[in-house]
């Protein structure tokens, strides 16, 4: 035990650990090719409302070794663009003098038809064009046998012209666009590995510890289950009883949990019985906007005394050492007296008729 209160203490005293997320992995998607490639078509767009201009263009034609001798002036990019033979190239830029299409690989192997997509990169130059540049943009460096007649560009390899060049289009940039840019490198760093893993404080303090905190981890896991063979005890006890009137539905909700849905004046009122190492706790609420307002309703009398947590009202909290004879008896209690409230409300009195 004192082991554990000395884990308990060191690990309270580290530093808080900022958050590090980045949009994508806000947004849940950090290795999606299709919303990768939304992404770049944007920036590799000099007309959009970045501000960065041809910089993202121009460095990834630089990687190519293929740069264009001026300026790139107009160009118009599309996503998804058709072959003859119906497949789809990820992205395509035709610009005064140079046709570039990007095929975008995040995960995914290459099984592409390069050479189709090549074709058609060709079609689109029809021959007022000098340049067709095909692309396989790529977390990871892909073997030339693969590629015909494209070439492999790594992201970590734009991602350091871009960094080299950018700082020119700076002043002018618009700097919600600049920060997003730089959240597309850093996630797409750390997809490919290109960076060496941030080790904080307290990663230091579970990697020092490993032994102590695996154990204290095993010791919770068998709480965990124990709780678990408590509430199927009890489900099975409530189970066995005679139904309590307007009684719905009952399940074990993430093994913790015991719902039993009531259908009271049309609505869905619900009583869960939680438990975890902090004992027994019973949530009443609504299932749906309209029971949520009922269930208010009904427990207006206790309210007072009741904790309000995300639309469900904390009626009691009751220790795990609890019988489950009497942990029943007060979850019946609770639910019997918003039972006969919903009773109440039907009875239509002389003067209300």
């Amino acid at each position: 035990m004192t082991e554990f209160f000395r884990l308990l203490l060191d690990y309270g005293a580290l530093p808080p650990q900022a958050p590090n997320a980045s949009i994508f992995d806000v947004a849940g998607y950090p290795h999606h090719e299709n919303l990768c490639s939304n992404v770049m078509a944007f920036f590799l767009d000099p007309r959009r409302e970045h501000g960065l201009r041809d910089t993202v263009l121009r460095c990834l034609l630089k990687c190519t070794g293929q740069p264009p001798a001026a300026q790139i002036g107009f160009a118009k990019v599309t996503r998804e663009t058709a072959t003859d033979t119906k497949k789809r190239l990820d992205i395509v830029i035709v610009t005064d003098n140079v046709v570039v299409g990007i095929e975008n690989k995040i995960f995914h192997g290459l099984n592409n038809d390069l050479a189709d997509y090549h074709a058609a990169l060709s079609r689109l130059a029809n021959n007022e064009r000098p340049l067709v540049v095909g692309v396989v943009l790529s977390l990871w460096p892909i073997e030339a046998s693969k590629l015909g007649q494209f070439v492999n560009v790594t992201y970590s390899q734009l991602w350091h012209v871009v960094k080299s060049e950018i700082g020119m289009e700076l002043s002018s940039a618009n700097s919600k666009w600049i920060c997003y840019l730089s959240d597309l490198m850093r996630t797409t760093d750390a997809l490919s590995g290109g960076g060496s893993m941030e080790i904080t404080e307290r990663d230091k303090f579970f990697i020092e510890n490993f032994a102590a905190v695996q154990r204290l981890l095993d010791d919770r896991q068998s709480l965990m289950d124990r709780i678990a063979l408590h509430v199927e005890k009890l489900e099975g006890s409530i189970a066995g009883q005679p139904p309590l009137p307007s009684f719905s539905e009952r399940k074990i909700y993430k093994t913790n949990c015991i719902a039993q849905d009531f259908a009271l004046s049309g609505r869905k009122v619900v009583f869960d019985l939680v438990a975890d190492p902090r004992g027994w706790q019973l949530q009443i609420f609504g299932r749906n906007r309209a029971s949520l307002s009922y269930a208010a309703k009904l427990i207006a009398p206790w309210a007072s005394e009741l904790r309000l947590e995300e639309d469900r009202y904390v009626a009691e909290r009751w220790p795990l050492t609890l019988s489950l004879v009497e942990v029943e008896q007060r979850l019946n209690l609770w639910i019997e007296r918003v039972v006969d409230r919903d009773a109440a409300q039907k009875v239509v009195t002389p003067h209300q008729t």
